[in-house]
């Protein structure tokens, strides 16, 4: 019996593979998968966590994501709500019977580097992901 599937998506190189009916899943030939972690849409190449430096920097902070940017299809920024540990987009928080308002996130790149605007210190951080074509 062959074994067809794959899900590893902890440690530094991630699978996610399954392989065409009697094809191992163990193969080196691409054309033996029906899925394979290489050729994923919307592959996440980088994410992570993105600390609210204040006033003192204008409230912008920078992350090198380690990967060039030019290439990439999509990126994400979410604020976090301070100290619950929520992000947007999530279930809408109320503050005194009324809706709390959402400041945009703003965000920029240049090379490798994602530039984070938070505006305040409404938010304390801002969760990013960047996807690749």
């Amino acid at each position: 019996m062959t074994k067809r599937g794959i899900i590893s998506l902890g440690g530094t190189s991630p699978r996610f593979r399954i392989s065409k009916p009697g094809k191992d899943v163990s193969s080196t030939d691409l054309s033996d998968f029906l899925m394979h972690e290489g050729f994923l849409f919307g592959q996440i190449m980088a994410l992570g966590t993105i600390v609210n430096p204040g006033s003192g920097s204008g409230y912008q902070a920078t992350v090198n994501v380690g990967y060039e940017l030019g290439d990439v299809v999509h990126v994400e920024v979410y604020h976090v709500f301070s100290g619950t540990g929520y992000f947007f987009p999530c279930v809408p928080q109320y503050a005194v019977g009324s809706p709390l308002v959402i400041p945009n996130v703003v965000w920029t790149v240049s090379g490798s580097t994602l530039i984070v605007s938070f505006g305040s210190n409404w938010a304390s951080l801002a969760y990013y992901v960047v996807y690749k074509a």
